[in-house]
């Protein structure tokens, strides 16, 4: 009878899409391969327990992938500024899932290469931030390179990115300040210059400014000294002393100490 055909037909259908649905189980798939065996299913019309598992893997599968676009892959500038990035842990845990799915795709090795810029990346940062040699203007500028790097091309969510942040724009506002006090002469007290100094210290920084803050230094302490030694009783050695001294200060720095009354 044709009914019989038809059903012999189906069913035969029904246990090879069984068969192929148990294969995907345990055997790697790519989306396209488990989107079409749902297809099978919905045109087979089966009710199986197979066929819902299937589907919520297919769902888990495309979650998995819009994450994987949105949070990760996707460009810095095609992201909204809101949009909060993934931590490495987060990423660790969409490799992990994409194997339980049993999802074959070139995107989880494309997460598992961001892993890996990232680790290496850290280990950069590590050696510049911990670098026993003070921070010169090239170190500097490496800091600021390691920075828009891992801000526009890692998209993870890195504790080591606010450490650089803070630390580069901790080292230019120094420079400004510096600037501002080696330019202002109402700015050369010599207690402003030694905070200055201090400062620039701590940050570790090896910058041509705190040279010229150095000489600054000098030449407004030799001004004060000279300019007491004008309106205040002393000895002739540190007159002479005085005198041997301004003839190494720079022409045209500081103020010349005032006259004394005649």
């Amino acid at each position: 009878l044709a009914e019989a055909r038809a059903l012999r037909t189906r069913l035969e259908q029904a246990e090879a899409w069984l068969r192929a649905a148990e294969a995907s189980l345990v055997e790697a798939k790519e989306l396209r391969e488990l989107q079409e065996l749902q297809r099978e299913a919905e045109v087979l019309r089966l009710q199986a327990p197979e066929v819902a598992a299937l589907r919520a893997r297919v769902a888990a599968s495309k979650r998995w992938m819009a994450r994987v676009h949105a949070d990760l892959l996707r460009r810095t500038s095609s992201r909204g500024k809101a949009s909060a990035k993934l931590t490495e842990a987060e990423a660790e845990a969409l490799v992990r899932e994409a194997a339980e799915l049993h999802l074959r795709a070139e995107e989880t090795e494309l997460v598992r290469a961001r892993l890996s810029e990232a680790a290496a990346w850290k280990a950069e940062v590590g050696a510049a931030l911990g670098a026993t040699s003070g921070v010169g203007v090239e170190a500097l500028q490496q800091m600021e390179r390691l920075h828009a790097r891992g801000e526009q091309e890692l998209n993870l969510a890195l504790n080591e990115l606010g450490v650089l942040e803070a630390r580069v724009g901790e080292s230019h506002r120094w420079i400004e300040s510096a600037k501002a006090a080696l330019e202002g002469s109402s700015c050369r007290e010599p207690a402003e210059l030694v905070a200055l100094m201090g400062d620039g210290r701590r940050l570790g920084l090896a910058l041509p400014e705190m040279q010229q803050l150095a000489q600054s230094l000098k030449e407004s302490e030799w001004a004060e000294q000279a300019q007491a030694a004008v309106d205040e009783a002393t000895t002739l050695e540190v007159l002479e002393a005085l005198s041997e001294q301004a003839e190494h200060q720079p022409t045209g720095r500081g103020s010349a100490p005032a006259e004394g009354p005649a």
